[in-house]
């Protein structure tokens, strides 16, 4: 999924770089200080919700809007005020473009 999404933000013009686990997207958050990040809830070494909890604590990076991904809403329900959005898996690109775009609309420049 995640070669996937990547593909994909990369057609539409976005740069894009992926993770293979919870404690890189934290590493690569801090290295890139990227515009925006989509996280799946669950993944190794980590899930969206710990990425979420460390970039929100983190000063330099708290301001990063973060969408969430997820086959399970109720993971999510005491957490949402982390994301931006919460997208339900199987999510269709549509509506993930819808999210990216809302977060430009606000003033949230990206990549």
């Amino acid at each position: 999924m995640r070669a996937s999404l990547l593909r994909l933000l990369r057609t539409r013009g976005h740069v894009a770089t992926g993770a293979r686990s919870g404690s890189q997207a934290i590493e690569l958050a801090q290295q890139l200080q990227p515009h925006v990040i989509i996280v799946d809830i669950v993944m190794r070494e980590g899930g969206g919700l710990d990425i979420a909890r460390a970039i929100k604590s983190d000063p330099m990076l708290a301001m990063i809007p973060i969408i969430a991904l997820t086959g399970s809403p109720d993971l999510v329900q005491d957490c949402a005020a982390l994301f931006r959005a919460v997208l339900t898996k199987p999510c269709p690109s549509a509506t993930l473009f819808r999210a990216i775009e809302a977060l430009e609309a606000v003033g949230t420049p990206l990549q």
